[in-house]
């Protein structure tokens, strides 16, 4: 997947204290997968914004949350 994609995805965070997992909306069969295994889920409308820059052999490629307004540079 591409890095505008994989920043798109729904974002899950594990809390220690407390232990819970911390998730953006997923799909009903995801959440009843990890509640059964015994996961406390925690849906939450957003979080965080994240940013992504990454070195491949025909360069630098940069991405910005679509979350939040801003973009991507690399040079």
């Amino acid at each position: 997947m591409s890095i505008e994609e994989a920043l798109s995805k729904p974002r899950i965070h594990q809390q220690w204290k407390p232990d819970e997992l911390k998730i953006e909306h997923i799909p009903a069969e995801a959440r009843a997968g990890l509640e059964k295994k015994g996961h406390k889920v925690n849906e939450v409308a957003g979080m965080g914004a994240a940013q992504i820059v990454i070195h491949r052999d025909e360069g630098f490629s940069a991405a910005a949350d679509p979350r939040v307004h801003g973009k991507g540079a690399a040079w």
